[in-house]
Protein backbone atom coordinates (compact mmCIF):
# COMPACT_ATOMS: atom_id res chain seq x y z
CA UNK A 1 0.00 0.00 0.00
CA UNK A 2 1.53 3.30 -1.10
CA UNK A 3 -0.57 5.62 1.04
CA UNK A 4 -1.67 5.60 4.68
CA UNK A 5 -5.10 3.87 4.89
CA UNK A 6 -6.53 6.42 7.30
CA UNK A 7 -5.46 9.26 5.01
CA UNK A 8 -6.98 7.48 2.02
CA UNK A 9 -10.31 7.34 3.81
CA UNK A 10 -10.25 11.04 4.69
CA UNK A 11 -9.19 12.10 1.18
CA UNK A 12 -11.53 9.75 -0.68
CA UNK A 13 -13.42 11.07 -3.70
CA UNK A 14 -16.69 9.22 -4.31
CA UNK A 15 -18.52 8.98 -7.63
CA UNK A 16 -22.30 9.63 -7.66
CA UNK A 17 -23.26 5.97 -8.10
CA UNK A 18 -21.13 4.97 -5.10
CA UNK A 19 -22.62 7.85 -3.11
CA UNK A 20 -26.08 6.50 -3.81
CA UNK A 21 -24.97 3.09 -2.56
CA UNK A 22 -23.47 4.65 0.57
CA UNK A 23 -26.76 6.45 1.26
CA UNK A 24 -28.70 3.21 0.82
CA UNK A 25 -26.25 1.32 3.04
CA UNK A 26 -26.61 3.93 5.78
CA UNK A 27 -30.40 3.87 5.61
CA UNK A 28 -30.44 0.06 5.70
CA UNK A 29 -28.27 0.19 8.82
CA UNK A 30 -30.94 2.18 10.66
CA UNK A 31 -30.54 5.88 9.85
CA UNK A 32 -33.83 7.15 8.36
CA UNK A 33 -33.58 8.98 5.04
CA UNK A 34 -35.38 11.98 6.53
CA UNK A 35 -32.64 12.21 9.14
CA UNK A 36 -30.00 12.43 6.39
CA UNK A 37 -32.06 15.13 4.66
CA UNK A 38 -32.36 17.13 7.89
CA UNK A 39 -28.60 16.88 8.45
CA UNK A 40 -27.82 17.94 4.88
CA UNK A 41 -30.16 20.92 5.11
CA UNK A 42 -28.72 21.86 8.51
CA UNK A 43 -25.22 21.85 7.02
CA UNK A 44 -26.38 24.18 4.23
CA UNK A 45 -28.11 26.38 6.78
CA UNK A 46 -24.93 26.75 8.83
CA UNK A 47 -22.88 27.70 5.78
CA UNK A 48 -25.50 30.16 4.55
CA UNK A 49 -25.82 31.85 7.95
CA UNK A 50 -22.06 32.14 8.37
CA UNK A 51 -21.37 33.39 4.85
CA UNK A 52 -24.16 35.81 3.94
CA UNK A 53 -25.94 38.69 5.69
CA UNK A 54 -29.67 38.40 6.36
CA UNK A 55 -31.51 39.06 3.11
CA UNK A 56 -34.17 37.65 0.81
CA UNK A 57 -33.21 34.12 -0.25
CA UNK A 58 -34.69 32.52 -3.36
CA UNK A 59 -34.54 28.72 -3.29
CA UNK A 60 -34.78 26.81 -6.57
CA UNK A 61 -35.90 23.27 -5.71
CA UNK A 62 -35.89 20.31 -8.04
CA UNK A 63 -38.07 17.21 -8.03
CA UNK A 64 -35.67 14.81 -6.29
CA UNK A 65 -33.52 14.49 -3.20
CA UNK A 66 -31.66 17.73 -3.91
CA UNK A 67 -34.96 19.59 -4.03
CA UNK A 68 -36.00 18.00 -0.75
CA UNK A 69 -32.79 19.31 0.84
CA UNK A 70 -33.73 22.76 -0.45
CA UNK A 71 -37.24 22.61 0.97
CA UNK A 72 -35.99 21.65 4.42
CA UNK A 73 -33.42 24.46 4.22
CA UNK A 74 -36.27 26.84 3.35
CA UNK A 75 -38.16 25.72 6.46
CA UNK A 76 -35.10 26.32 8.64
CA UNK A 77 -34.64 29.81 7.20
CA UNK A 78 -38.27 30.78 7.83
CA UNK A 79 -38.03 29.49 11.40
CA UNK A 80 -35.02 31.78 11.85
CA UNK A 81 -36.93 34.75 10.47
CA UNK A 82 -35.24 35.03 7.05
CA UNK A 83 -37.37 36.24 4.13
CA UNK A 84 -37.57 33.55 1.45
CA UNK A 85 -39.16 32.63 -1.86
CA UNK A 86 -39.41 29.02 -3.02
CA UNK A 87 -39.68 28.02 -6.69
CA UNK A 88 -40.23 24.38 -7.54
CA UNK A 89 -39.64 22.63 -10.85
CA UNK A 90 -42.47 20.25 -9.99
CA UNK A 91 -44.74 23.08 -8.89
CA UNK A 92 -47.92 21.28 -9.89
CA UNK A 93 -47.31 18.55 -7.33
CA UNK A 94 -48.69 19.31 -3.86
CA UNK A 95 -46.29 19.82 -0.99
CA UNK A 96 -46.13 17.29 1.82
CA UNK A 97 -48.30 19.25 4.27
CA UNK A 98 -46.88 17.51 7.32
CA UNK A 99 -43.33 18.47 6.43
CA UNK A 100 -43.57 21.58 4.30
CA UNK A 101 -47.04 23.05 4.76
CA UNK A 102 -45.56 26.19 6.32
CA UNK A 103 -43.84 26.98 3.01
CA UNK A 104 -47.09 27.38 1.06
CA UNK A 105 -47.16 31.15 1.57
CA UNK A 106 -43.65 31.43 0.17
CA UNK A 107 -44.16 29.50 -3.07
CA UNK A 108 -43.70 31.42 -6.32
CA UNK A 109 -44.04 30.19 -9.92
CA UNK A 110 -40.74 29.67 -11.73
CA UNK A 111 -41.91 31.96 -14.52
CA UNK A 112 -41.39 35.04 -12.34
CA UNK A 113 -37.77 34.15 -11.52
CA UNK A 114 -35.74 37.25 -12.44
CA UNK A 115 -32.85 37.65 -9.99
CA UNK A 116 -30.51 40.62 -10.05
CA UNK A 117 -26.92 41.18 -9.04
CA UNK A 118 -26.26 40.85 -5.32
CA UNK A 119 -29.32 38.71 -4.58
CA UNK A 120 -28.84 35.31 -2.95
CA UNK A 121 -30.14 32.19 -4.70
CA UNK A 122 -29.90 28.60 -3.44
CA UNK A 123 -29.48 26.10 -6.26
CA UNK A 124 -31.21 22.91 -5.10
CA UNK A 125 -32.42 21.78 -8.52
CA UNK A 126 -30.22 18.75 -9.13
CA UNK A 127 -27.26 17.22 -7.32
CA UNK A 128 -24.26 15.17 -8.33
CA UNK A 129 -26.36 12.33 -9.71
CA UNK A 130 -27.55 14.26 -12.77
CA UNK A 131 -26.64 12.31 -15.92
CA UNK A 132 -28.50 14.08 -18.73
CA UNK A 133 -28.40 17.68 -20.00
CA UNK A 134 -30.63 20.30 -18.47
CA UNK A 135 -33.56 21.21 -20.66
CA UNK A 136 -36.81 23.10 -20.66
CA UNK A 137 -37.76 24.92 -17.48
CA UNK A 138 -34.62 23.85 -15.57
CA UNK A 139 -32.33 25.12 -18.33
CA UNK A 140 -34.21 28.41 -18.51
CA UNK A 141 -33.83 28.94 -14.75
CA UNK A 142 -30.08 28.33 -14.86
CA UNK A 143 -29.63 30.60 -17.87
CA UNK A 144 -31.49 33.42 -16.12
CA UNK A 145 -29.46 32.81 -12.99
CA UNK A 146 -26.14 33.01 -14.82
CA UNK A 147 -27.17 36.21 -16.60
CA UNK A 148 -28.17 37.91 -13.36
CA UNK A 149 -24.93 38.20 -11.41
CA UNK A 150 -26.68 36.87 -8.31
CA UNK A 151 -24.70 35.04 -5.65
CA UNK A 152 -25.41 31.33 -5.69
CA UNK A 153 -25.11 28.71 -2.96
CA UNK A 154 -25.09 25.26 -4.53
CA UNK A 155 -26.54 22.25 -2.71
CA UNK A 156 -24.16 19.32 -3.35
CA UNK A 157 -22.98 20.43 -6.81
CA UNK A 158 -24.05 23.15 -9.27
CA UNK A 159 -27.06 21.85 -11.19
CA UNK A 160 -25.97 20.75 -14.65
CA UNK A 161 -22.51 19.53 -13.63
CA UNK A 162 -21.88 15.83 -14.19
CA UNK A 163 -20.84 14.57 -10.76
CA UNK A 164 -18.67 11.85 -12.26
CA UNK A 165 -16.71 13.95 -14.77
CA UNK A 166 -17.17 17.66 -14.05
CA UNK A 167 -18.60 18.23 -17.53
CA UNK A 168 -21.37 20.77 -18.12
CA UNK A 169 -24.65 19.12 -19.08
CA UNK A 170 -26.34 21.93 -21.00
CA UNK A 171 -25.54 24.73 -18.56
CA UNK A 172 -24.69 25.12 -14.88
CA UNK A 173 -24.64 27.99 -12.38
CA UNK A 174 -21.42 29.70 -11.41
CA UNK A 175 -21.67 29.23 -7.65
CA UNK A 176 -20.20 31.45 -5.00
CA UNK A 177 -20.04 28.40 -2.73
CA UNK A 178 -21.25 24.80 -2.64
CA UNK A 179 -22.10 22.52 0.27
CA UNK A 180 -21.57 18.82 -0.32
CA UNK A 181 -21.97 15.79 1.89
CA UNK A 182 -19.90 12.82 3.08
CA UNK A 183 -17.12 13.02 0.44
CA UNK A 184 -16.18 15.16 -2.53
CA UNK A 185 -17.34 13.95 -5.94
CA UNK A 186 -15.12 13.93 -9.06
CA UNK A 187 -17.29 16.73 -10.45
CA UNK A 188 -16.06 19.07 -7.70
CA UNK A 189 -12.47 18.67 -8.87
CA UNK A 190 -12.57 18.03 -12.62
CA UNK A 191 -13.37 20.09 -15.71
CA UNK A 192 -15.88 22.90 -15.57
CA UNK A 193 -17.12 21.60 -12.24
CA UNK A 194 -13.94 22.78 -10.54
CA UNK A 195 -14.54 26.26 -11.97
CA UNK A 196 -18.21 26.52 -11.03
CA UNK A 197 -18.39 25.09 -7.50
CA UNK A 198 -16.89 28.16 -5.81
CA UNK A 199 -15.70 27.57 -2.26
CA UNK A 200 -16.62 23.99 -1.34
CA UNK A 201 -17.79 23.09 2.17
CA UNK A 202 -17.51 19.34 2.80
CA UNK A 203 -19.80 18.22 5.62
CA UNK A 204 -20.30 14.97 7.52
CA UNK A 205 -23.94 13.90 7.72
CA UNK A 206 -23.33 10.43 9.11
CA UNK A 207 -23.13 8.42 5.88
CA UNK A 208 -21.13 5.21 6.31
CA UNK A 209 -17.99 5.10 4.16
CA UNK A 210 -16.68 1.94 2.56
CA UNK A 211 -13.25 1.74 0.98
CA UNK A 212 -14.82 0.24 -2.15
CA UNK A 213 -16.69 3.51 -2.71
CA UNK A 214 -13.49 5.44 -3.42
CA UNK A 215 -13.05 6.47 -7.05
CA UNK A 216 -9.99 8.65 -6.50
CA UNK A 217 -8.00 10.44 -3.81
CA UNK A 218 -7.75 14.19 -3.32
CA UNK A 219 -4.06 14.99 -3.08
CA UNK A 220 -2.65 16.09 0.28
CA UNK A 221 0.60 15.50 2.23
CA UNK A 222 -1.26 13.24 4.65
CA UNK A 223 -1.38 10.66 1.86
CA UNK A 224 2.35 10.39 1.17
CA UNK A 225 4.36 12.24 3.82
CA UNK A 226 5.04 8.98 5.69
CA UNK A 227 6.63 7.60 2.49
CA UNK A 228 9.74 9.77 2.98
CA UNK A 229 12.59 7.81 4.56
CA UNK A 230 13.90 9.02 7.91
CA UNK A 231 17.05 11.14 7.72
CA UNK A 232 19.62 10.59 10.46
CA UNK A 233 22.46 12.88 11.44
CA UNK A 234 25.05 10.66 9.74
CA UNK A 235 23.47 10.82 6.30
CA UNK A 236 25.36 12.02 3.23
CA UNK A 237 24.50 13.30 -0.22
CA UNK A 238 24.32 9.95 -1.98
CA UNK A 239 22.25 8.40 0.77
CA UNK A 240 19.77 11.21 0.25
CA UNK A 241 19.68 10.27 -3.43
CA UNK A 242 21.46 11.07 -6.67
CA UNK A 243 19.53 12.31 -9.72
CA UNK A 244 20.83 12.26 -13.28
CA UNK A 245 19.23 14.75 -15.68
CA UNK A 246 19.83 14.17 -19.39
CA UNK A 247 20.49 17.48 -21.12
CA UNK A 248 19.85 18.67 -24.66
CA UNK A 249 22.25 19.73 -27.42
CA UNK A 250 23.49 23.23 -28.25
CA UNK A 251 21.01 25.98 -27.54
CA UNK A 252 18.29 23.49 -26.52
CA UNK A 253 19.52 22.77 -23.00
CA UNK A 254 17.43 25.26 -21.02
CA UNK A 255 14.50 22.98 -20.19
CA UNK A 256 16.74 20.23 -18.81
CA UNK A 257 18.69 22.78 -16.79
CA UNK A 258 15.43 23.92 -15.19
CA UNK A 259 14.66 20.30 -14.31
CA UNK A 260 18.11 19.91 -12.74
CA UNK A 261 17.71 23.07 -10.66
CA UNK A 262 14.29 21.94 -9.47
CA UNK A 263 15.68 18.55 -8.45
CA UNK A 264 18.50 20.19 -6.52
CA UNK A 265 16.08 22.13 -4.26
CA UNK A 266 13.63 19.24 -3.76
CA UNK A 267 15.60 17.04 -1.41
CA UNK A 268 18.01 15.25 -3.75
CA UNK A 269 21.48 14.88 -2.25
CA UNK A 270 23.29 15.21 -5.57
CA UNK A 271 22.19 16.20 -9.07
CA UNK A 272 24.29 15.48 -12.14
CA UNK A 273 23.57 17.17 -15.46
CA UNK A 274 24.61 14.95 -18.35
CA UNK A 275 25.24 17.29 -21.23
CA UNK A 276 26.06 16.71 -24.89
CA UNK A 277 29.46 18.19 -25.74
CA UNK A 278 27.85 21.04 -27.70
CA UNK A 279 26.28 22.44 -24.53
CA UNK A 280 28.60 21.20 -21.77
CA UNK A 281 30.75 24.30 -21.35
CA UNK A 282 27.74 26.57 -21.17
CA UNK A 283 26.00 24.25 -18.69
CA UNK A 284 29.08 24.18 -16.49
CA UNK A 285 29.09 27.96 -16.42
CA UNK A 286 25.41 28.04 -15.44
CA UNK A 287 25.60 25.61 -12.50
CA UNK A 288 27.38 25.60 -9.17
CA UNK A 289 25.57 23.06 -6.97
CA UNK A 290 24.67 20.82 -9.92
CA UNK A 291 27.51 18.71 -11.29
CA UNK A 292 28.03 18.63 -15.07
CA UNK A 293 29.39 15.69 -17.07
CA UNK A 294 29.97 15.47 -20.80
CA UNK A 295 27.86 12.93 -22.61
CA UNK A 296 29.60 11.76 -25.76
CA UNK A 297 28.31 8.24 -26.29
CA UNK A 298 26.63 5.21 -24.70
CA UNK A 299 29.67 4.41 -22.54
CA UNK A 300 29.53 7.85 -20.89
CA UNK A 301 25.85 7.40 -20.11
CA UNK A 302 26.42 3.89 -18.78
CA UNK A 303 29.20 5.11 -16.49
CA UNK A 304 27.12 8.01 -15.19
CA UNK A 305 24.12 5.81 -14.41
CA UNK A 306 26.30 3.28 -12.61
CA UNK A 307 27.72 5.86 -10.20
CA UNK A 308 25.28 6.26 -7.30
CA UNK A 309 22.38 7.40 -9.50
CA UNK A 310 19.02 6.54 -8.01
CA UNK A 311 16.73 8.23 -10.52
CA UNK A 312 16.79 9.78 -13.97
CA UNK A 313 14.96 12.66 -15.61
CA UNK A 314 14.92 12.41 -19.38
CA UNK A 315 13.14 14.31 -22.11
CA UNK A 316 13.27 18.09 -21.54
CA UNK A 317 15.07 19.73 -24.50
CA UNK A 318 16.41 16.31 -25.60
CA UNK A 319 15.19 16.49 -29.19
CA UNK A 320 13.87 13.76 -31.48
CA UNK A 321 17.06 12.47 -33.06
CA UNK A 322 18.11 8.85 -33.35
CA UNK A 323 20.71 9.52 -30.66
CA UNK A 324 18.02 10.80 -28.33
CA UNK A 325 16.01 7.60 -28.86
CA UNK A 326 19.07 5.49 -28.10
CA UNK A 327 19.66 7.37 -24.84
CA UNK A 328 16.03 6.92 -23.83
CA UNK A 329 16.18 3.18 -24.51
CA UNK A 330 19.46 2.85 -22.64
CA UNK A 331 18.09 4.66 -19.59
CA UNK A 332 14.91 2.59 -19.49
CA UNK A 333 16.90 -0.63 -19.84
CA UNK A 334 18.72 0.18 -16.57
CA UNK A 335 15.45 -0.13 -14.64
CA UNK A 336 16.11 2.97 -12.54
CA UNK A 337 13.16 5.09 -11.41
CA UNK A 338 12.74 7.48 -14.33
CA UNK A 339 10.72 10.58 -15.17
CA UNK A 340 9.84 10.44 -18.87
CA UNK A 341 8.92 13.96 -19.93
CA UNK A 342 8.65 16.28 -22.93
CA UNK A 343 10.56 15.03 -26.00
CA UNK A 344 10.98 11.56 -24.50
CA UNK A 345 7.19 11.21 -24.52
CA UNK A 346 6.84 11.93 -28.21
CA UNK A 347 9.94 10.28 -29.68
CA UNK A 348 7.74 7.33 -30.56
CA UNK A 349 4.46 9.17 -31.16
CA UNK A 350 4.04 7.26 -34.43
CA UNK A 351 4.42 3.93 -32.60
CA UNK A 352 3.71 4.42 -28.85
CA UNK A 353 4.01 0.71 -28.09
CA UNK A 354 7.72 1.04 -28.84
CA UNK A 355 7.91 3.19 -25.72
CA UNK A 356 5.40 1.25 -23.63
CA UNK A 357 7.19 -2.06 -24.01
CA UNK A 358 10.33 -0.51 -22.50
CA UNK A 359 8.65 1.15 -19.52
CA UNK A 360 8.56 -0.35 -16.03
CA UNK A 361 6.69 0.34 -12.79
CA UNK A 362 9.35 2.81 -11.64
CA UNK A 363 8.60 5.17 -14.53
CA UNK A 364 6.52 8.36 -14.32
CA UNK A 365 5.16 9.79 -17.57
CA UNK A 366 4.29 13.51 -17.35
CA UNK A 367 2.32 14.51 -20.46
CA UNK A 368 0.24 17.61 -21.00
CA UNK A 369 -2.92 17.16 -23.05
CA UNK A 370 -1.16 17.50 -26.41
CA UNK A 371 1.50 14.92 -25.58
CA UNK A 372 -1.14 12.64 -24.08
CA UNK A 373 -3.17 12.77 -27.29
CA UNK A 374 -0.11 11.76 -29.32
CA UNK A 375 0.68 8.85 -27.00
CA UNK A 376 -2.91 7.68 -26.55
CA UNK A 377 -4.79 8.93 -29.64
CA UNK A 378 -7.70 6.52 -29.20
CA UNK A 379 -8.53 7.40 -25.59
CA UNK A 380 -11.49 9.74 -25.11
CA UNK A 381 -13.76 10.80 -22.28
CA UNK A 382 -13.04 12.52 -19.00
CA UNK A 383 -9.51 13.10 -17.70
CA UNK A 384 -9.87 10.68 -14.79
CA UNK A 385 -10.84 7.65 -16.86
CA UNK A 386 -8.36 8.49 -19.62
CA UNK A 387 -5.44 8.74 -17.20
CA UNK A 388 -6.41 5.46 -15.54
CA UNK A 389 -6.62 3.61 -18.84
CA UNK A 390 -3.36 5.15 -20.02
CA UNK A 391 -1.52 3.98 -16.89
CA UNK A 392 -2.77 0.43 -17.37
CA UNK A 393 -1.75 0.45 -21.01
CA UNK A 394 1.71 1.92 -20.37
CA UNK A 395 2.38 -0.17 -17.27
CA UNK A 396 3.67 2.97 -15.54
CA UNK A 397 2.47 5.96 -13.57
CA UNK A 398 0.89 8.65 -15.74
CA UNK A 399 0.66 12.25 -14.52
CA UNK A 400 -1.73 14.11 -16.83
CA UNK A 401 -0.97 17.78 -16.32
CA UNK A 402 -3.68 20.42 -16.18
CA UNK A 403 -5.61 22.76 -13.89
CA UNK A 404 -6.62 19.54 -12.14
CA UNK A 405 -3.70 17.14 -12.55
CA UNK A 406 -4.63 13.46 -12.60
CA UNK A 407 -2.06 10.94 -11.37
CA UNK A 408 -2.77 7.29 -12.13
CA UNK A 409 -0.79 4.09 -11.61
CA UNK A 410 -1.67 0.53 -12.64
CA UNK A 411 -3.90 -1.15 -10.08
CA UNK A 412 -4.01 1.91 -7.79
CA UNK A 413 -6.60 4.58 -7.10
CA UNK A 414 -5.81 7.76 -9.03
CA UNK A 415 -4.95 11.01 -7.29
CA UNK A 416 -6.41 14.42 -8.16
CA UNK A 417 -4.29 17.51 -7.56
CA UNK A 418 -6.24 20.78 -7.65
CA UNK A 419 -4.02 23.51 -6.22
CA UNK A 420 -2.24 24.71 -9.35
CA UNK A 421 -2.78 28.37 -10.21
CA UNK A 422 -2.57 30.20 -13.54
CA UNK A 423 0.95 31.47 -12.75
CA UNK A 424 2.25 27.97 -13.51
CA UNK A 425 1.01 28.24 -17.09
CA UNK A 426 4.41 29.43 -18.24
CA UNK A 427 7.18 27.92 -20.35
CA UNK A 428 9.46 25.65 -18.33
CA UNK A 429 7.04 25.05 -15.46
CA UNK A 430 6.52 21.43 -16.49
CA UNK A 431 10.26 20.87 -16.75
CA UNK A 432 10.58 21.99 -13.13
CA UNK A 433 7.85 19.51 -12.16
CA UNK A 434 9.85 16.71 -13.82
CA UNK A 435 12.87 17.66 -11.71
CA UNK A 436 10.89 17.67 -8.48
CA UNK A 437 9.52 14.19 -9.18
CA UNK A 438 13.01 12.97 -10.08
CA UNK A 439 14.31 14.17 -6.72
CA UNK A 440 11.48 12.43 -4.86
CA UNK A 441 12.10 9.18 -6.71
CA UNK A 442 15.76 9.41 -5.71
CA UNK A 443 14.72 9.70 -2.06
CA UNK A 444 12.97 6.35 -2.27
CA UNK A 445 9.33 7.25 -2.88
CA UNK A 446 7.59 4.91 -5.29
CA UNK A 447 6.31 6.30 -8.57
CA UNK A 448 2.74 7.10 -7.47
CA UNK A 449 3.82 8.73 -4.20
CA UNK A 450 6.61 10.69 -5.92
CA UNK A 451 4.29 11.95 -8.65
CA UNK A 452 1.60 12.91 -6.11
CA UNK A 453 4.06 14.66 -3.80
CA UNK A 454 5.72 16.36 -6.77
CA UNK A 455 2.41 17.68 -8.07
CA UNK A 456 1.60 19.03 -4.60
CA UNK A 457 4.95 20.76 -4.11
CA UNK A 458 4.85 22.18 -7.63
CA UNK A 459 1.31 23.52 -7.17
CA UNK A 460 2.16 25.02 -3.78
CA UNK A 461 5.16 26.77 -5.32
CA UNK A 462 2.91 28.45 -7.87
CA UNK A 463 0.04 29.18 -5.55
CA UNK A 464 -0.57 32.90 -5.10
CA UNK A 465 2.40 33.60 -7.36
CA UNK A 466 2.04 36.64 -9.64
CA UNK A 467 1.33 36.09 -13.31
CA UNK A 468 4.79 37.56 -13.94
CA UNK A 469 6.30 34.33 -12.56
CA UNK A 470 8.79 32.67 -14.89
CA UNK A 471 10.28 29.21 -14.60
CA UNK A 472 13.61 30.85 -13.78
CA UNK A 473 12.03 32.04 -10.52
CA UNK A 474 10.26 28.77 -9.77
CA UNK A 475 13.10 26.73 -8.18
CA UNK A 476 13.35 29.10 -5.21
CA UNK A 477 9.62 28.75 -4.62
CA UNK A 478 9.88 24.98 -5.05
CA UNK A 479 12.54 24.81 -2.37
CA UNK A 480 10.30 26.67 0.07
CA UNK A 481 7.31 24.47 -0.74
CA UNK A 482 9.36 21.30 -0.29
CA UNK A 483 10.78 22.58 2.99
CA UNK A 484 7.26 23.33 4.26
CA UNK A 485 6.20 19.73 3.61
CA UNK A 486 9.26 18.33 5.37
CA UNK A 487 8.96 20.73 8.32
CA UNK A 488 5.40 19.52 8.86
CA UNK A 489 6.41 15.84 8.84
Amino acid sequence: MTFAPEAMDARAVVAPAAMARADARTIAAGTPQLTLVERAARACYRVLRSRYPRQLVTLLCGPGQNGEDGLVLARMLTEAGWPIEVMRLNGDEPLDEARHGALTAHLRPTGVFAPSGGELVVDALFGAGLSRPLEGEALALVERLNASGARVLGVDLPSGIDGATGAVLGDAPLCDASVTFHRLKPGHLLGAGAERVGKVFLTDIGVAHDDQDTAALWNHPSLWRQCFPPIDRDTHKYRRGGVAVIGGPGLRGGAARLAARAASVSGAGAVTFLSPVSAAEYAAAMFDAVMVRRLVGPDDLEAALAEKTRSVVIGPSMGHTEGAAQRLHQVLAKGLPTVVDADALTLHADAPDTLFERLHEGCVLTPHEGEFARLFPDLSGDRLSRAQEAAERAGATVLLKGATTVIAAPGERPVLNTLAGPALATAGSGDCLAGVIGALLAQGLDSLAAASAGAWVHAQAGRRAPLSLTADDLPERLGKAYAAVMDAA
